[in-house]
């Protein structure tokens, strides 16, 4: 079974819209016996609480539960996860500052270098936490979507 940790700044919303979308897209392709999903944040901000309820509202819209307390990522995901999935530079940083073995770190992708849409493998999942504003937890909800769909077919034909 493969394992995928997503991991954002908190781990409410950014991550867990990763982890939960991904986990309903693997059920959708009757693939939940092959993958395993969790999510983390890089910080102990909101370790214990809830995902964001705009997170959850807009996640339960298209029918996607999410079922989540927020924990921090530790150097233990490292060997417990084969695929680690960080939101943005930041974040992406913070997860490989914690390893200084290389075969550990190329676990470590950005989340939209699996996205159709985006600009550049290195292209960043904003955070909606601060824009307020449920258009923005849309936007992250349909770039998860995308990315998630992609990652699953790189995981499918064995490329990660």
């Amino acid at each position: 079974m493969k394992k995928v940790m997503f991991v954002c700044l908190g781990n409410i919303c950014r991550s867990p819209v990763g982890e939960a979308v991904f986990r309903h897209l693997v059920e959708e392709r009757g693939l939940g016996a092959k993958y395993t999903c969790d999510s983390s944040g890089t910080s102990a901000f909101h370790e214990g609480a809830d995902p964001d309820p705009r997170m959850g509202i807009t996640a339960e819209k298209h029918g996607v539960p999410m079922d989540h307390k927020a924990q921090q990522f530790t150097k233990s995901h490292y060997e417990i996860f084969d695929v680690i999935i960080a939101m943005d530079r930041s974040n992406y940083q913070g997860i490989i500052s914690t390893s200084q073995n290389h075969k550990l770190r190329d676990k470590v992708h950005m989340l939209r270098e699996f996205d159709p849409e985006a600009d550049s493998p290195q292209a960043e999942v904003p955070d909606p936490y601060y824009k307020g504003g449920m258009e923005a937890f849309e936007e992250v909800y349909q770039m998860a979507v995308r990315s998630c769909n992609q990652l699953i077919d790189e995981l499918e034909a064995g490329r990660l």
